[in-house]
């Protein structure tokens, strides 16, 4: 079968719930083909695979006779030539996206709150990787006209904010926190949530909290007032 532009070999395996898992190989004639069970689709360009692979259970039928599968994780597929699979492993991807058809955004949060912000090209192999300390794990992502920026909103609270300028060209990570009020955008969109953290403790931004935010090129603003400072993010 056809997953993007690989011709790939495709077996099933039952599951004890009635379902099926499907595991490929991709590669099959060559010295080192990937194995891998799960699920997969095409990038933006079409001339990759963004692959989700789990673990097949134990005693199945593809590991037994075709081989092991590869590692749980997210992979970036791309062909060698016209029978080889170029299978760079990316690992764990939380909240992800890609940014103007070229560029992979992926967040995800560790258990101790330190927050990584991916910027992955599928093209060089270039996995650029932010570092921020946050109270949260869950962001609401907000992007700039052609992805020239993209703003990371605390999802419950929204007071931190993390914002990625030029993702596709030159990434730069910088956040700020709008309960500083430190400017007329970050006091106006900290006072949007002022009624629910006095009735219910927190502030879940509503979907049309996020029509007042705007972009000047890459700097947002709520409400036309500029917010920030943006300062580089902290690790202690």
């Amino acid at each position: 079968m056809t997953v993007g532009p690989f011709n790939a070999d495709r077996y099933e395996i039952p599951l004890a719930d009635g379902t099926k898992m499907f595991c490929y190989v991709f590669g099959a004639d060559t010295n080192q083909p990937a194995r891998l069970c799960g699920d997969g689709g095409p990038t933006p360009d079409h001339v990759g695979v963004l692959f989700s692979a789990v673990v097949p259970p134990d005693g199945n039928e593809f590991s037994d006779k075709v081989g092991p599968a590869m590692a749980p994780g997210y992979y970036l597929l791309k062909p060698i030539g016209s029978t080889r699979c170029d299978a760079w492993f990316l690992g764990k991807l939380g909240t992800r996206e890609w940014l103007a058809d070229k560029r992979l955004l992926a967040v995800d949060t560790t258990p101790d709150h330190v927050t990584h912000v991916r910027v992955i090209d599928p093209v060089t192999r270039a996995d650029r990787t932010f570092e921020a300390r946050t109270t949260t794990s869950e962001f609401v992502l907000v992007r700039a006209p052609n992805d020239v920026a993209v703003m990371l909103v605390q999802k419950n609270g929204g007071e931190e904010i993390l914002l990625l300028e030029n993702p596709v060209e030159n990434p730069l990570l910088t956040v700020t926190n709008v309960s500083e009020g430190k400017s007329a955008g970050n006091r106006k969109l900290y006072a949007a949530g002022s009624v629910d953290r006095i009735r219910h403790g927190v502030f879940q931004p509503p979907t049309g909290f996020f029509g007042h935010i705007t972009w000047s090129g890459t700097k947002p603003q709520y409400d036309g007032a500029p917010l920030g400072p943006f300062e580089e993010p902290r690790l202690n």
